[in-house]
């Protein structure tokens, strides 16, 4: 078992050298590792009241306030409020409203290019008509352009855009049905987009692991039984690597550690009712490493008060935590620690 420690509160986005970054509500703050220090960062204004629910857990939650990604960005700090990318320059303490000309209450993620070149997200909404669907950049977040646009019935949506190191690209992943569902890649800045691979539920995802010899794809699907995937890039070959008890919406490699993450979204195949961390340290075998029980919301009533989602903490640190986020399950919404070196353990027994 891995030892836990517990903050009700405080909602972890990314760590950097000894400190990490946390919102409480829509207030910023650099905390320490022993999270018993803090210094401001910068704030958001969303008015008096959303202001105040946004630091309570069911306020939050059904009201979707608060911060929803952090990134730094030339100096400064760049994030998705509801309805709008908000942004803090360098030495500002106050994060201002850049765009929202964008459907949807707000993009899944926001995908920062190297050396801060660019800024790229993809429009998420239900979108039943099946009209087009938009990808937004900017270079400096004050103009924002159209840089690409799927046509009309190609996609529902898009959940995610992530830099390629190795090939030096852009992978877009796409939803929701087997066709609509993709991988698609561009290395020349969204000139072009070519859809890579589709057709199936195993390469529906939220977010992926980018190796050099392919991508570890979680699945996110409530139609099919979920599981971790790698697309071998040469030879678009699919294979098993681990089973899920749900849809994956996180994946992230922190300090070394690759990790994937469930959420309790119920479906026909979907039965299980927690959100479980799944833990490798090579990306080929995997291992379920702790179990979070959802909260006391009846599981059909998920849709108005968020599945329970666990979301590990990136950031290079220096010291021997691993930092995550776990949102409506028993105890409430709470950020959680872990010695790094018990999880190394555990995955070497």
């Amino acid at each position: 078992m891995l030892d836990i420690s517990i903050h009700k509160g405080i909602t972890p986005f990314f760590v950097k050298g000894e400190t990490i970054v946390c919102a409480v509500g829509n207030e910023l703050f650099n905390y320490s590792f022993n999270l018993k220090k803090r210094k401001s960062v910068g704030k958001y204004n969303a008015g008096f009241l959303k202001n105040i629910l946004a630091k309570t857990n069911l306020g939050s939650r059904i009201g979707r306030l608060g911060f929803h990604s952090m990134k730094e960005f030339r100096g400064g700090l760049i994030g998705i409020q509801r309805g709008s990318i908000v942004h803090k320059v360098e030495f500002s303490e106050i994060f201002e409203n850049v765009f929202s000309d964008f459907r949807g209450s707000r993009p899944l993620n926001i995908c920062i290019g190297p050396k801060d070149e660019a800024i790229y997200f993809g429009e998420y909404f239900g979108n039943p008509e099946r009209s087009t669907v938009k990808i937004f950049g900017s270079v400096d977040t004050k103009v924002w352009n159209i840089v690409y646009e799927f046509k009309a019935s190609s996609i529902r949506h898009v959940h995610g855009i992530f830099y390629d190191q190795f090939r030096n690209g852009y992978w877009v992943l796409t939803g929701d049905s087997n066709e609509e569902s993709g991988l698609w890649f561009t290395n020349n800045k969204f000139k072009t987009l070519e859809k890579v691979y589709s057709g199936s539920q195993k390469m529906r995802a939220v977010e992926i692991i980018i190796k050099e010899e392919g991508l570890i794809v979680p699945m996110d699907s409530p139609l099919e039984l979920n599981s971790i995937n790698l697309l071998s890039l040469k030879d678009n070959s699919i294979k098993h690597l681990q089973d899920l008890n749900g849809s994956a919406f996180h994946a992230v490699v922190v300090d070394g550690i690759h990790f994937i993450t469930t959420v309790t979204e119920p479906s026909d195949v979907n039965l299980d009712k927690t959100a479980n961390v799944y833990a490798s340290l090579d990306g080929m075998i995997w291992r379920c490493i702790s179990k979070f029980k959802k909260d006391f919301v009846p599981i059909k009533y998920q849709w108005l008060t968020r599945y329970s989602e666990i979301t590990i903490t990136p950031g290079i640190s220096k010291g021997n935590y691993i930092f995550g986020h776990a949102r409506a399950v028993q105890g409430g919404c709470l950020l959680f620690r872990w010695k790094k070196n018990n999880i190394i353990q555990l995955l070497k027994e």
